[in-house]
């Protein structure tokens, strides 16, 4: 959905980064305004695009419908998703790993970053978006 429309749904206003690129309507990050919330919105072209939740943020009991949240262990990720998760080392911090699980129809996915065996950030929406480690690219 657009920003707009999640404006409308949510009864609030993002405010966006200044990281926005140059491409009509911009690629960057929103937050809902005067919310001390976790959840950071990417937008690309005008459109919401994935939901990031960081373990830097504000304290959260969100999770996934698999019951995977910040703080929870590899062991728990493993158990909740069987074969449908892959991993793979951290691009930044090897020997970490993320932790990937696609939708069955492979147009979305959601990622979990770990470290020291936790989940850290959690990154779920519309692929390639919700694979971007680099916010944008």
């Amino acid at each position: 959905m657009t920003l707009a429309q999640a404006e409308h749904v949510l009864h609030a206003k993002f405010e966006t980064d200044q990281t926005a690129d140059d491409r009509p309507n911009g690629c960057g990050f929103a937050t809902i305004r005067g919310r001390r919330d976790p959840v950071s919105y990417m937008f690309d072209n005008g459109r919401i695009r994935r939901a990031d939740l960081d373990i830097h943020g504000p304290k959260t009991s969100i999770r996934t419908a698999a019951g995977i949240g910040l703080g929870s262990s590899i062991a728990e990720i493993r158990r909740a998703y069987g074969k449908r998760v892959k991993s793979y080392p951290d691009a930044y911090d090897a020997p970490e790993l993320d932790f990937e699980v696609k939708s069955a129809d492979g147009k979305a996915a959601i990622v979990f970053e770990t470290e020291h065996g936790r989940v850290r950030l959690i990154r779920a929406g519309r692929l390639p978006w919700a694979e971007y480690i680099e916010g944008c690219s």
